[in-house]
């Protein structure tokens, strides 16, 4: 997400993000993702068509800001 604007899109719609991007978002595997959808409670994604998934990109951040801080080594 390089902040751009997209043309034809205005800043109220949400931004939908595809699997790949979520993964790359959260630096984490599809595997993980599976597990925080049915463990950890991340957002589950919306039906985009018949076959076409996707996250909400506000969910997702609001998601990951609900995580704990690493501890300092």
């Amino acid at each position: 997400m390089s902040g751009q604007a997209t043309p034809g899109v205005s800043a109220a719609q949400p931004m939908i993000l595809r699997r790949e991007q979520v993964l790359a978002l959260c630096g984490i595997s599809g595997t993980t993702l599976h597990r925080w959808m049915e463990r950890e409670g991340f957002p589950r994604p919306r039906q985009l068509g018949p076959r076409a998934v996707g996250w909400l990109l506000a969910e997702c951040q609001a998601w990951l800001n609900t995580r704990p801080l690493a501890k300092q080594r």
